[in-house]
């Protein structure tokens, strides 16, 4: 019996054992998992990294073609009260086309004539204000100049690439014209598939977003075209009072320059400021003044009343950063489209991440919080006051 005992104790002592080093080895199988893991993690973070790079155009053509769609949506969802769906869009097509072929006919030719002109024209620009500075200031700017000189020349190679950079931005004109004619076709459908993921009792809430979402993305390219054709309309009207050169092409400036919010309009100004310097000094001056007063004009009373009705205000903040960010992601189209952009993320997160976060915190709303936080003030006043009355 006793050695029968002694063989099990032995056996029991022996699986003890392998069990400890079976637990002794976890830690290191876990630690090769988890670098396998983050290694793999890895390796797929900068596969998705290179192909949004490769990506970031056709993204952004696309982005671009469902703006256009939801910038015309509104038009289209009134024209479908006397049409078709498809002879809806196909008439607002038709319509945008002869608008662009129209302005281009009008527009084109006095602008590069004017560019033209510019162009031609620069040396003797150049050699005024080389003189006013020497006469004036004392300075040499010979050698500054030959050194600028010598930093622009770099890009008389980039020149070469125009023609393809030409045909490639043709090709993807088309490609975003047909998408967005296509999504504008199809966007009940769309619309209807989205709402089907919902339950019944969130259909309509979702639908709304849907709305708000769209109409803010839509509403702010429209609010964007109007004003920068006042903008521009303005500028040329004012240029051409003041007798300054290139108006028209400076207001064609200061109309791209209102895509740009708060960076556009001061960089379509510098232009116009330099263009006048050639003439005289005093010139320049009071065409600052002048794009000084517009931007004011339409900083505080343009920009609020057209974007406040269209309901597509986006802070100014919010603009700034998603104009700079978007131009660093995928340059001027990015720049662009970065701002609608930002206005979906941010009604998407003030309609449903902040409620969401608050059904399940418990928290107020703003306006809720912010009277609540009003009333304990009072409350905490008069009790204060109470405190401080003396005994009778």
């Amino acid at each position: 019996m006793s050695e029968r005992h002694a063989e099990s104790d032995n056996q029991e002592q022996h699986n003890s054992q392998r069990q400890a080093i079976r637990l002794g080895d976890i830690p290191a199988v876990l630690a090769w998992k988890v670098a396998a893991v983050l290694a793999t993690a890895l390796v797929v973070a900068v596969l998705f990294l290179d192909i949004i790079g490769l990506m970031i155009r056709p993204l952004g053509v696309l982005f671009a073609a469902i703006i256009v769609a939801l910038t015309l949506a509104p038009i289209v969802d009134w024209l479908e009260r006397f049409l078709p769906r498809l002879a809806a869009v196909l008439s607002v097509y038709f319509a945008l086309i002869l608008i662009l072929v129209g302005f281009g006919f009008v527009l084109v030719p006095p602008v590069a004539t004017q560019a033209i002109s510019l162009f031609d024209n620069f040396p003797e620009h150049y050699e005024n204000v080389q003189l006013w500075l020497a006469r004036e200031a004392g300075m040499d700017v010979e050698n500054d100049m030959e050194e600028l000189a010598s930093f622009a020349a770099p890009l008389a190679d980039q020149i070469l690439t125009v023609p393809m950079m030409v045909v490639t931005t043709g090709a993807e004109f088309l490609v975003g014209f047909f998408v967005s004619l296509y999504w504008l076709h199809s966007m009940p459908r769309s619309k209807a598939w989205v709402l089907s993921l919902f339950p019944p009792h969130r259909k309509d809430s979702a639908d709304e977003i849907m709305q708000r979402v769209s109409g803010r993305m839509g509403g702010y390219m429209r609010g964007v075209v109007f004003t920068g054709v006042v903008v521009g309309t303005a500028v040329f009207v004012g240029l051409t009072i003041l007798g300054l050169e290139y108006a028209l092409l400076l207001a064609l400036l200061a109309f791209l320059g209102e895509f740009f919010p708060n960076v556009g309009p001061i960089l379509a100004g510098i232009p116009a400021v330099a263009i006048a310097f050639f003439e005289s000094p005093g010139l320049a001056i009071v065409v600052l003044i002048f794009y000084l007063v517009i931007q004011q004009l339409e900083s505080y009373i343009l920009v609020p009343m057209v974007m406040m009705n269209t309901q597509a205000h986006i802070p100014p903040l919010v603009t700034t950063f998603a104009v700079f960010s978007g131009f660093f992601v995928g340059g001027v189209l990015w720049a662009i489209l970065a701002i609608p952009l930002s206005g979906a993320i941010l009604t998407l997160a003030t309609d449903v991440i902040a409620p969401a976060i608050r059904e399940r915190t418990g928290g107020l709303p703003p306006d809720d919080a912010a009277e609540t936080i009003r009333s304990v003030r009072i409350d905490h006043d008069a009790v204060d006051l109470e405190l401080e009355e003396p005994p009778r």
